[in-house]
């Protein structure tokens, strides 16, 4: 086994065949690059200020999801990072919902219709598509205090996607809570213990801030996927 004398290098084992071990140095380090949390989206309500933006909720194929308020008139494209004017849009090569990284104004996306849309982009499939072909108008939470019937919220009037609710804690919350959208179970985002909603995911046990016995105002951010409980 050759071996640098300086430098990184990275260590490789290989137990699968108990008969052959095999073991590899190469120069140079293999330290995991850093999965972006959120992909930027700009142009969906004629605005391009990098303050909106989906949330990653599949790491593995780089899945990407949120509320988006649409009303724009030049179409939409997603950006990788703040102040990035690279637009990530339509392939223009197809007419599938496919992405293309480099594209112009004339590949912007064109929006689904005016209102509150579930929107969803993959990096690593390259294609965006909507989580439900309708606008959002009904959003319910359901699974507090193990409790599976639907509760409706209600939107907070100038701020697109921003629901609340209130909730009284008279246990625990054992599989975490979901955000139902139009009264479906399909389409939902879930609780999880940093405080964010996930798109059709959620993380087991009590949510970020709950104690059995207080009644809390429950806050939802569809667009920004976060929630909060306030007393």
């Amino acid at each position: 086994m050759n071996i640098p004398s300086a430098g990184d290098v990275t260590l490789s084992i290989d137990l699968s065949n108990p008969k052959e071990w095999k073991c590899e140095v190469t120069e140079g380090s293999d330290t995991p690059t850093e999965i972006p949390q959120i992909l930027y989206i700009l142009g969906n309500d004629d605005t391009w200020n990098f303050d909106q933006y989906l949330t990653l909720y599949d790491e593995d194929n780089l899945c990407y999801a949120a509320a988006v308020n649409f009303n724009c008139s030049w179409g939409y494209y997603f950006s990788q990072a703040k102040d990035d004017w690279t637009h990530v849009n339509q392939d223009p090569s197809t007419s599938e919902w496919k992405l293309i990284i480099g594209g112009t104004d004339d590949n912007n996306i064109q929006a689904p219709g005016k209102g509150l849309y579930v929107t969803i982009a993959s990096l690593g499939w390259m294609s965006y598509w909507y989580g439900m072909a309708d606008p959002i108008t009904q959003v319910s939470y359901t699974g507090f205090n193990d409790d599976w019937n639907l509760t409706d919220m209600t939107a907070v009037e100038g701020q697109p996607g921003v629901y609340t609710a209130q909730v009284t804690a008279t246990g625990d919350t054992p599989w975490g809570a979901q955000i139902l959208l139009n009264g479906s179970w399909d389409y939902w985002f879930g609780t999880c213990s940093d405080g964010s909603l996930r798109w059709t995911k959620k993380n087991d046990g009590n949510p970020v801030g709950w104690e059995s016995g207080k009644t809390y105002t429950l806050t939802v951010d569809l667009c920004k996927c976060t929630y909060s409980l306030t007393e």
